[in-house]
């Protein structure tokens, strides 16, 4: 089995389907489970999210399949999934800002609203974009030495 994950289209196909399924299948599925526990969240559109789920997934495909035989390609999929990623991130941020609850009073019905404020975490995730991007620039830059020692 170890050897099996040490070929790089094994590898690349087991990262890119963990990506897709929790990229593009959970966010889909995540929403039909709130809305079966009364939890309406309104701006999410599954097919967005799939969408640029799957954009990720190859992406990551590619990534990791080049990442020993050809790092420079490697490392330019690497830096368009992070760029693509970040993307993801925002837009998803931005489709769970608001939540509509029903409510059921004894004499009325209504509707509570929550909203979010994700600035907290678009932050982290700003500054771990710039990590990784940072990482895939030195796998450009050092591509020789990166060659070698794999």
């Amino acid at each position: 089995m170890k050897k099996q994950l040490d070929r790089p289209a094994v590898r690349a196909l087991l990262m890119s389907s963990l990506t897709f399924l929790s990229t593009a299948v959970a966010p889909a599925l995540g929403k039909s489970l709130a809305q079966r526990f009364n939890l309406f969240i309104q701006l999410l559109d599954p097919l967005v999210i799939g969408l640029i789920g799957a954009v990720v997934s190859v992406m990551v495909f590619l990534d990791n399949f080049f990442r020993r035989s050809n790092p420079v390609l490697s490392g330019v999929f690497g830096t368009l999934n992070n760029l693509i990623g970040l993307i993801y991130m925002l837009v998803f941020a931005e489709m769970l800002t608001s939540i509509s609850i029903p409510v059921t009073q004894i004499f009325y019905s209504s509707l509570t609203f929550v909203t979010i404020n994700y600035q907290p975490i678009v932050t982290l995730i700003i500054i771990v974009f710039v990590v990784r991007m940072l990482r895939h620039f030195y796998q450009i830059l050092f591509h020789e030495q990166l060659k070698e020692v794999a």
